[in-house]
């Protein structure tokens, strides 16, 4: 399923935006049986549309991104406002993601 998605409009310019971009995901916790191939879908979707060598980490769950904090310059772009809030606390940058624009235009005050 994942690796069926097209590739959003913007999405290469707000990839491009940045000097190192990683992917760190969530895999599905209450439909798990009906995505058991979420994981490698979710790594052949961004090595196919954003770079072959792209580095996809997987949290596992939402709940999970917080842990994946490893400097203050660790930026998380996520939609969802938890993520976001668990990610600041822990000392890096969140940017709660409703729009390219919008997001784009925090990540250049950046």
């Amino acid at each position: 399923m994942y690796k069926a998605l097209e590739l959003y409009e913007h999405a290469v310019e707000f990839m491009g935006s940045r000097n190192k971009v990683e992917i760190l995901t969530a895999l599905p916790n209450r439909a798990r049986e009906f995505f058991p191939d979420a994981a490698e879908d979710k790594s052949e979707w961004a090595k196919k549309y954003i770079h072959p060598c792209i580095r996809v980490h997987f949290g596992p769950m939402a709940k999970d991104k917080q842990l994946h904090v490893r400097h203050s310059c660790d930026i998380l772009v996520d939609d969802m406002q938890i993520n976001i809030d668990q990610w600041n606390d822990r000392g890096a940058i969140g940017i709660l993601h409703t729009s390219v624009e919008g997001t784009i235009a925090q990540l250049s005050f950046l």
